[in-house]
């Protein structure tokens, strides 16, 4: 046998070790990637309970011992406890971070882009440059995003895009008069141009920084034109000879989508809760926010729900919507999930709630637990709280700790809505027949048997000429129905059957035919 050298002796046993201790690093390594990636991905999307968080509030910091007490002092309130931990020195951001630690909310709204124009974390892009937007108010985002991360908390950046003081300065991005000068709505609020393409992509390049500072999710607020625009006189001329308002936001919305692909966030819009009750109304194309330009364009939209909004309306209820919180959300909830059952490639729905109080009502634990009640109901567990003092009292959300969705079946679900039955379904679908209603006829359609852009239907839709029916019975099997008629057309009564389909938890009419 032959001796081994001094270099076999030393070397090959060096080697070995060597490369032992590669393989346990590479392991070690692999197992912080999987632990990072767990903690980007703790919170699907689908199952975000945030609270927003004001960009001045976000910059006091965090420190872990903070919020590790103001969460032992929201398990003390929890468990009923007379606690005596002391939490005077706890800044806001680190009790709303100790409250979501502590409860069943996970995420967090932060202002990226706020609702004077300035832009709060660092950017190196030109067009921010252009605009002087950076405050420097979460100059040390990494260190917090990293933070939040830590908690496995789900990350938000609100973005607003057309209501943009800072940028107006520059009258040249702004809406404005004649001569020049930069128009002002009813509160005294400047906003930019959305015609302006600049203005657009400037928006989406913060969007950018944003995705490249760690967020999970960015969302546009204020992606309208101001309220009521129409009917200023301002507006005349400025929209003449253009697109449809609601056109260009789907377009920017469009844009902004596939621009931010790469960087792989999730994309949502907020909406007015009106959004989801009217349809092609002039208010709504007046703001851009027509619903079915919208949700095509985004991986959630948001309708702002907030009862106290609804003021002046009795779409849900008789009484002071602001007072009625379960009635109020719970309409709103049924509109938007109707809404938007009529679209194959289509948004999810993440509600915006009321931790807020208005015209002398206040809003306390049990107006929060109503909003959410009527979400559980039809088995939404997502929603977002808004109070612009970003003050949470933790007992509003100490009392839903024990609130869980209702458990919708995966097979043949059907929502709980008034008239979403086959019978039902079918007589609204001929009634907007006979009236010509291209809304409700569209809406009531199933979506696999038509266009599937509300435009293009107008454009070929073709009315039966129906000028009465009558009911006469129906038979449903699982997740499909036959409901029978008598029917006028012309003069003449014939027998009819309609065929229905339950889409997305909502009976629809798949198609018809005279039997003969």
């Amino acid at each position: 046998m032959r001796k081994r050298t001094f270099s076999e002796n030393f070397i090959k046993p060096l080697s070995l070790f060597i490369s032992i201790f590669i393989c346990l690093n590479f392991l070690s390594i692999c197992n912080s990637v999987t632990v990072i990636a767990a903690e980007l991905s703790s919170v699907h999307p689908d199952h975000v309970r945030g609270l927003y968080v004001k960009a001045d509030i976000a910059s006091l910091g965090l420190k872990e011992e903070n919020v590790e007490r103001y969460s032992e002092y929201i398990e003390a309130l929890k468990e009923k406890k007379n606690s005596k931990i002391d939490i005077g020195k706890i800044n806001a951001f680190e009790k709303i971070v100790g409250l979501i630690n502590a409860t069943r909310l996970n995420a967090v709204v932060i202002n990226v882009k706020d609702d004077q124009g300035y832009v709060t974390i660092p950017a190196d892009s030109e067009y921010v440059l252009q605009a002087g937007s950076y405050n420097y108010q979460l100059k040390d985002i990494g260190k917090t995003m990293e933070q939040l991360k830590k908690y496995g908390i789900y990350t938000i950046a609100r973005i607003v895009v057309f209501k943009d003081g800072v940028l107006a300065q520059n009258a040249s991005h702004a809406i404005k008069y004649d001569d020049g000068t930069v128009w002002k709505d009813y509160s005294g609020a400047a906003w930019v141009d959305p015609y302006d393409e600049w203005v657009r992509q400037y928006n989406i390049e913060v969007a950018k920084q944003a995705a490249a500072a760690g967020f999970d999710e960015i969302q546009f607020d204020y992606i309208r034109f101001p309220e009521k625009f129409s009917q200023y006189d301002v507006s005349k001329k400025y929209l003449q000879n253009k697109i449809r308002q609601d056109q260009l936001i789907r377009q920017f919305l469009k844009d902004a989508y596939t621009q931010l692909k790469p960087y792989n966030v999730k994309v949502s819009a907020d909406v007015f809760g009106c959004a989801a009750y009217l349809w092609d109304d002039q208010l709504n194309i007046d703001i851009g926010q027509v619903w079915y330009n919208l949700t095509q364009e985004a991986d959630y939209i948001s309708p702002m729900v907030y009862p106290s909004h609804y003021r002046g309306t009795n779409w849900y209820t008789q009484g002071d919507p602001n007072k009625h919180p379960y009635e109020v959300v719970k309409g709103a909830i049924e509109d938007s999930l109707t809404i938007n059952s009529a679209f194959e490639d289509k948004a999810r729905i993440r509600f915006w709630l009321q931790d807020f109080s208005m015209y002398d009502y206040e809003y306390g634990p049990q107006q929060i637990a109503d909003q959410v009640k009527a979400l559980h109901e039809k088995g939404i567990d997502t929603y977002m709280f808004w109070n612009n003092k970003n003050v949470y009292d933790p007992y509003n959300y100490l009392i839903l700790e024990d609130k869980h969705p209702k458990v919708i079946p995966d097979k043949y679900p059907v929502y709980d809505i008034k008239n979403n039955n086959p019978a039902d379904a079918a007589k609204r679908y001929l009634e907007a027949d006979k009236n010509k209603d291209l809304y409700h006829s569209f809406i009531l359609k199933a979506e696999k048997t038509r266009q599937s852009e509300y435009a293009d239907y107008v454009k070929n839709m073709q009315w039966s000429g129906i000028t009465a029916y009558e009911f006469t019975g129906y038979r449903e099997s699982f997740n499909t129905a036959q409901v029978f008629f008598s029917i006028t057309k012309q003069g003449k009564q014939q027998k009819a059957v309609l065929f229905m389909l339950l889409e997305e938890g909502i009976w629809k009419v798949h198609d018809y035919y005279i039997i003969r």
